[in-house]
């Protein structure tokens, strides 16, 4: 049986901010390319991050290019729930190509040629680029001192908040 293989120019893994807007640079220059996710578009910012996390800036300075934040002051500092929702609506406001569900588990230079051979749940791809576009810090800075990655626990204080029985 011959294996099926799915060819494009360029592959983004990871749909989270930088993915979604490396997707809209390739869009805009009319590179045709494909964004695996494994998960939902910003998936991680709904369940990998602190409850209380907010953008690292007003919502005028975290914006992407002709898209402003719903329901937030120009100076105000838009919560997690809101900048997934964002980066989703941003994604179907110029037809991202993003396929989820799509757990890729190798990528590889393709022997005798240019470009990659990627392994995925879902096949084989090859690309003559590979943009790998997944969490900006997957790991702890310190591994000495902190060895949790911060993905892991939405918010690892909640067991010390929680109401104890008086008996």
């Amino acid at each position: 049986m011959t294996e099926q293989i799915t060819v494009i120019d360029t592959l983004v893994v990871g749909a989270g901010q930088a993915g979604v807007a490396m997707s809209e640079h390739l869009t805009r220059l009319d590179i045709p390319h494909l964004v695996l996710e494994k998960q939902g578009i910003a998936q991680a910012w709904r369940t990998g991050r602190w409850d209380s996390l907010v953008a690292n800036g007003p919502a005028w300075h975290d914006r992407f290019p002709g898209m402003a934040f719903a329901n937030c002051a120009a100076d105000g500092f838009v919560a997690k729930e809101q900048i997934a929702d964002y980066f989703e609506a941003y994604a179907q406001s110029f037809g991202a190509p993003i396929r989820t569900g799509v757990e890729v588990f190798s990528a590889e230079r393709l022997s005798g040629r240019p470009g990659f051979r990627i392994e995925t749940s879902q096949g084989v791809i090859e690309s003559a680029a590979n943009c790998r576009r997944d969490r900006a810090f997957p790991t702890s800075g310190d591994p000495g001192h902190c060895t949790d990655d911060s993905g892991d626990k939405a918010n690892p204080f909640r067991a010390l908040c929680q109401p104890t029985a008086v008996g």
